[in-house]
This record gives structure tokens, C-alpha cells and sequence, in this order.
């Protein structure tokens, strides 16, 4: 099937069916496929429902060439265009197209408004070395379905409206057209590995197989309609427990051990968490699940980790994981004003508040210390008999081991007088109308039941 307007409009008809509408934003490289995308939808839709986004990652010496020629480009074409510049940050064991790509997307849904369709270029091609780099890497149903025409990409969608062509059609449609485009010499590079299928592998696959790409697109839709079915099955075992934050260890106990792999892929992909490989599965089924109940097993992989505690599974991203390794400084805390606790701790406030809190004489001088474990504190909060290590104390609220060492501890000189927003001391304590109440404002998602 030729490349057309009259084919791309058909495919744009199709698709409303999935919610895709627009308005548009195109993630616009320069190169052919992302221009024969813009330049489609320009012809197909209304002026005021297209726009532009280049993102520029930091790593070509042409960079600016590259800039200035999606402007003029979008200039020509009356389309409002924007640009942004990304720095790449690899996580151990993260291939640099896969930093790349993750630091792309995390652009490009900042930019995306609410409501607007992300549209990129990637065609059969693209879809051919996608499927090959899953199958090679061992992938499963998942993997191998490759890139789906349409997806959601909060706060909008994100739509492939090329899949159905290859390069080689866009091209022409594109010379008969006098399209510009600008071609990125990285592409010749075969140490990347998809550059060396594009460049090595996939032309001799098309020597003997013509429609390679076509034959191994409806394999990825076939491998599509698999994933679903057991995303169904894996949302039907989740449907057994109330709450779906953490897993129930005893539910994963009770399934077939494929059942279980399939459940905590689909989990995680619901906690917006990338896929662990085969082997850290195997590793959260043997080293995580078996564990003894007062262990604390991690299983950890780009972007993730699983954590055990209180006979449930915790999910930790990127964020999570960035946070507990960074270990938080002590402040000062002038009590008239928030006081920030650094970087995704959040802040802490002082607010008046009716019946039982922290007696005002503690604030006369308004001059207050946080702190963070050091471990030997002991607290007796208010209405308890006596004092408890604060360590017991946490273990008995049940306060995952990993998010009690960011928990702000207010000391008035030595005196601990709160613990967070969870207990004030009970010789701190009033019950006059002149009473405080620390409020803990964007904190980390601790997962236990004091944290809101």
C-alpha cells in the first residue's frame, strides 16, 4: 500500500476510534519520518489543531543546524513549533538508546497538554528492528508486540500513524513532494544495535522475505491481542485484594509461578514501573517471595526495585530509589515559615489547630531543629503509658524499614517533641486552645497508615 493523504486520512479516521483526535503535537527530529508525519497532518487537518516540538539531546555537534531547521520548516508550513533541551542520565545497566529515548519521553510529556495527541514518525521499519531487539533480548507476548498505533501518554495520547509504511514508501512520497528533510549521521553508526539491523541484518532479511516488515507487524498485532488477554487475566488476580499499592504475598502464593511473573509484570506496569528482565523475576520469585518474614530482600533494575515488608510487595521507581540513596541533611526550622526538607521530601508547617497538640510554649522562641535517625531515640508519644524506642515504635505502626530514615524528627534543643505529622510527645502535649499540629506537605509516598 503506497503512501497517500487519501491513506494517512483513513488511518486518522481509524484511529478516532481510540480517542485520537487532537489537537496535535508533533515530536518533530527533522529527519524523514517525523516531517512526513508533519506535513500529513497539515494537509489532513485544520489549521490551529498542529504544532511542533523539537527536542534536542545534547549529544550532536549540528545540534543548532538541526534547531533552526524545524523552525523554518514549521515556518513554511504555518505550524507553531517549540524546542527543548535534554541531558541524558544512564542508570546502571541502561543502554544509551534506552537513556535516551526514556529522557526523550519524559520531555516530550511535560510539553504535552491536557488533552493533546503526541504523534511521532515511527513506521514499519522501525516496528521490524522494535519486534527483532524484543525477540533477541528474550522478550516475551509484551515485547514482541512491539509499538502500538495508538497508547496513552498522560496527559493526553500518543499516536504512530506510519506503522502501515516503510521508509522506503515515505521516501518517495516525500521526493514527489520536494519534501525537505536532513539526514543525522549517527544513523550509519553500527555499534548501536538498531543501526546495525537497519544497516546489516534487515537487508539481507528483505532479500529473501520482501515484506519482512508487513509479515512481522502482524505478528506484533497477533503478540498485541496475547499481552491483552493476559493483562485481563493478570487484572482478574489482582481483583482478589483491596488495595493495589502493594501485592499480597499469601495471593502470589496461591498462583502457578506463571501466573505470578505475569501478575507482577502487569503490577508494575500499572505503577508506571519499566518490566524487570526474566532473571530479576526469578529473582523476586526465589530470593523475595520465600523470604523470611523478618527479612528484608531488595530485587533492583533500571528504574525499579521490589521490596518485602508486613506480607506485602512495595514498588519502588526511579524517584523512590533516588531518595532513600541520598541520605537527608539536618535543618534549622524557623517555625513562622515552612521549612523545605530538600528535594522530594517536601516541607514541614506549623499550623494552628483546636484540641489536643503541641503546647505554644514549645514555639515561644520559634526556633525548632530537624533531625533524622541516628538510631537509640526513645519517645513517648502522646497517650502512651510510657516510652518506647522510636525504632519499636515504627515497627509496631507499621512504617516500612526504608522510608524510616526520612522521617522528620522536630527537637526543641534535645527534646524530641514530634515525630513527623504522626505523634507529638506527651509531655508537649496540650489540650488548650492555643495548640499547634505539624503538617508534613508533599511527602514521599511511605505507604503506611499515617502518611497521607
Amino acid at each position: 500500500m503506497r503512501f497517500s493523504a487519501e491513506a494517512f486520512a483513513a488511518v486518522l479516521e481509524s484511529a478516532a476510534g481510540s480517542g485520537v483526535s487532537g489537537p496535535f503535537c508533533v515530536a518533530l527530529s527533522g529527519g524523514l519520518d517525523s516531517t512526513v508525519a508533519l506535513h500529513a497532518l497539515v494537509e489532513s487537518r485544520p489549521a490551529g489543531t498542529v504544532r511542533a516540538i523539537h527536542v534536542d539531546h545534547g549529544l550532536h555537534p549540528d545540534a543548532s543546524l538541526w534547531r533552526e531547521h524545524c523552525r523554518d520548516l514549521c515556518g513554511t508550513l504555518r505550524v507553531p513549533v517549540s524546542d527543548a533541551v535534554i541531558e541524558i542520565a544512564r542508570q546502571p545497566g541502561e543502554s544509551p538508546e534506552a537513556a535516551a529515548r526514556e529522557a526523550r519521553y519524559a520531555c516530550l510529556a511535560q510539553a504535552l497538554r491536557d488533552g493533546e495527541t503526541l504523534v511521532t514518525g515511527h513506521h514499519a521499519d522501525d516496528q521490524l528492528e522494535t519486534v527483532l531487539l524484543q525477540l533477541f533480548r528474550g522478550s516475551g507476548p509484551a515485547g514482541l508486540a512491539g509499538m502500538p498505533a495508538v497508547a496513552a501518554f498522560p496527559p493526553g495520547l500518543l499516536f504512530r500513524p506510519l506503522l502501515s509504511w516503510t521508509r522506503s514508501e515515505l521516501r518517495e512520497w516525500a521526493e514527489s513532494r520536494r519534501v525537505r528533510w536532513l539526514e543525522d549521521p549517527s544513523n550509519s553508526d553500527a555499534g548501536f544495535d538498531r543501526n546495525y539491523l537497519r544497516l546489516e541484518v534487515i537487508p539481507q532479511l528483505r532479500q529473501r522475505w520482501p515484506s519482512v516488515a508487513r509479515s512481522v507487524s502482524r505478528s506484533a498485532r497477533h503478540c498485541g491481542e496475547a499481552r491483552r488477554l493476559l493483562e485481563s487475566l493478570a487484572d482478574m488476580d489482582m481483583s482478589e485484594q483491596a488495595r493495589l499499592d502493594t501485592l499480597d504475598i499469601g495471593l502470589l502464593e496461591s498462583l502457578a509461578p506463571e501466573r505470578v511473573r505475569n501478575l507482577l509484570r502487569r503490577w508494575l506496569d500499572r505503577r508506571g514501573l519499566p518490566t524487570p528482565d526474566s532473571r530479576r523475576l526469578e529473582a523476586i520469585l526465589k530470593n523475595v517471595l520465600t523470604a523470611r518474614r523478618d527479612a528484608q530482600p531488595e530485587v533492583r533494575w533500571p528504574g525499579g526495585a521490589i521490596r518485602r515488608f508486613a506480607g506485602q510487595l512495595h514498588a519502588l521507581g526511579r524517584d523512590d530509589l533516588e531518595l532513600l540513596d541520598r541520605p537527608p541533611a539536618d535543618r534549622c526550622w524557623a517555625v513562622g515559615a515552612p521549612l523545605d526538607l530538600g528535594p522530594g521530601l517536601g516541607r514541614l508547617e506549623i499550623v494552628p489547630e483546636p484540641g489536643r497538640g503541641l503546647a505554644p510554649e514549645w514555639l515561644e522562641d520559634a526556633s525548632l531543629t530537624v533531625r533524622f535517625r541516628s538510631g537509640g531515640e526513645r519517645f513517648r508519644p502522646a497517650g502512651y503509658g510510657s516510652s518506647k524506642s522510636l525504632k519499636q515504635l515504627l515497627q509496631e505502626a507499621g512504617i516500612a524499614p526504608w522510608w524510616r530514615p526520612l522521617l522528620p524528627l522536630i527537637y526543641h534543643a534535645d527534646r524530641l517533641l514530634a515525630v513527623a505529622d504522626i505523634w507529638v510527645a506527651e509531655d508537649a502535649c496540650s489540650d488548650g486552645p492555643g495548640c499547634w499540629r505539624v503538617r508534613w506537605k508533599n511527602q514521599p509516598e511511605c505507604r503506611h497508615p499515617h502518611c497521607g
